[in-house]
């Protein structure tokens, strides 16, 4: 199945700040997303707070949420651990129907 990201504005943010390696695993972590039938086997559903997070590094995480009727997966945030299961800004984030999680 051929998936395509939303890119949130909190993501893009995070993602900016973080070092070169930091992102080139964030890019090589996207691409499995990408190449996967079923991206949420990927990550780990994350109790109620609504995202799946899958490792970048020990200490970073990729948070997402994926919608199965649009083919599309929502890159939320790229932060350490103890900060991606912080509050989300959800504010400017409304899913579309269908959306797992």
């Amino acid at each position: 199945m051929a998936w395509s990201f939303i890119v949130t504005p909190n993501f893009k943010r995070l993602f900016k700040n973080k070092s070169t390696e930091l992102q080139e695993r964030t890019k090589k972590r996207i691409k499995e997303l990408e190449s996967v039938e079923n991206p949420l086997l990927l990550g780990e559903k994350k109790g109620n707070l609504g995202f799946y997070a899958t490792d970048i590094s020990h200490s970073d995480r990729l948070a997402y949420v994926v919608d199965f009727n649009s083919s599309e997966i929502y890159l939320l945030k790229v932060c350490s651990h103890k900060q991606v299961y912080g509050k989300i800004n959800t504010a400017k984030f409304k899913a579309p129907d269908g959306i797992a999680h």
